[in-house]
């Protein structure tokens, strides 16, 4: 029986990613959380922190078992990865009105710190991958979508 690693390929280096709304932090603990639970569905649309913050751990729950390794483990919460260096360009869409905004901009700023190449879209007044929702978001999301298309073209043309 053949080894894994002596019948597989090399892989090429990824040309990019595309990141829509990702959470990158799983404490709930920014200040879009507390400003934006009350607009974006992700965190059930409360008016209290606390029960968005009960929403989201369930959510984390069925995601990773373990609670408390979701909240320092890098890599389930990207926020905490020492490093970002090596990752390649990306493309980074976030709406302004939800939960995960201002984590999502400080990975950006973390990856760029890191000499990593970051293009970001911030879709104003809009919830959590609002680009799904296109018919509600129809001007908005075809932004973000041309920009996403036109990174990916770029990337994989170069």
């Amino acid at each position: 029986a053949h080894e894994l690693s002596s019948v597989r390929k090399p892989m090429r280096r990824l040309a990019g990613l595309v990141l829509i709304s990702p959470w990158v932090n799983h404490s709930c603990d920014s200040e879009s959380h507390k400003e934006n639970s009350h607009v974006d569905y992700l965190s059930g649309c409360s008016q209290s922190h606390d029960v968005s913050k009960e929403v989201m751990k369930s959510f984390t729950e069925a995601y990773c078992e373990d609670v408390h390794e979701a909240l320092t483990d890098p890599h389930v919460s990207l926020l905490h990865m020492p490093s970002l260096v090596g990752l390649p360009p990306i493309m980074v869409t976030v709406g302004k009105k939800e939960v995960f905004r201002d984590d999502i901009l400080l990975f950006c700023e973390k990856a760029m710190n890191d000499k990593v190449p970051v293009k970001t879209h911030v879709g104003e007044s809009m919830p959590h991958i609002y680009h799904l929702l296109w018919p509600l978001f129809k001007i908005e999301s075809d932004a973000a979508l041309q920009q996403v298309a036109d990174f990916c073209v770029q990337r994989l043309t170069a």
